[in-house]
């Protein structure tokens, strides 16, 4: 570091520094609270695909060239699928932006009907998959989560006297719920104007 740096210089640059870390610190403690306990997790093959069919669903919608009914479903599914398993939340967004993008070339190219005729197609399959595939990882984390609770607590007890009550230790559950960080946004343009989209705190973006 450069000596010649006036206080007020380095003053910026540690406030500047502190503000970084509290970024990291929160955009992981998601993904730490659920590696606390027993989890699962899905890896940036599967998050690249939920990330741009996220993406293309919110354009084609935008454009009327899909079925309302089933964009909501399939968002509703991947969102509470995301909520639930461990991924590199950093990725998906990253990945949304760069689809987000692609998608609105293709639509001032003329081939979004084509895209988005194909993923007509393929959404209902898609959401059936991701709650299928939800609900049997919520299971076998449900088994799991479960032996860890009743290996605490006989490892709790065992340090107690015989004629204490054994200890019920619960893990947090870790709910559903739609959040929009301060400093995430998106607008989707479409026929009306732009339009605002919320954004979950697993970077899961709803234009409905």
């Amino acid at each position: 570091m450069n000596r010649s740096l006036s206080l007020g210089a380095s003053l910026k640059h540690r406030a500047a520094l502190l503000v970084v870390l509290a970024s990291l610190l929160l955009g992981g403690c998601q993904n730490m609270l659920k590696t606390m306990v027993a989890h699962t997790t899905i890896d940036n093959n599967g998050t690249y695909i939920l990330a741009k069919t996220n993406a293309y669903v919110n354009v084609c919608m935008s454009n009327n060239l899909i079925d309302r009914q089933q964009a909501i479903q399939f968002s509703l599914a991947a969102a509470q699928f995301l909520d639930f398993v461990v991924f590199d939340n950093d990725f998906y967004k990253l990945q949304y932006e760069y689809s987000l993008k692609e998608a609105y070339e293709s639509s001032k190219a003329s081939r979004i009907s084509g895209d988005c005729a194909a993923l007509a197609r393929n959404l209902p399959t898609m959401t059936e998959h991701i709650q299928t595939t939800h609900y049997a990882s919520a299971q076998r984390v449900a088994a799991m989560r479960a032996e860890e609770n009743r290996q605490i607590a006989q490892s709790l007890s065992s340090i107690r006297p015989v004629s204490d009550p054994t200890y019920q230790v619960t893990f947090p559950k870790l709910d559903y719920a739609r959040e929009q960080p301060k400093t995430q946004s998106y607008l989707i343009d479409t026929k009306g104007g732009l339009t605002q989209c919320m954004v979950t705190s697993s970077n899961f973006v709803f234009c409905l």
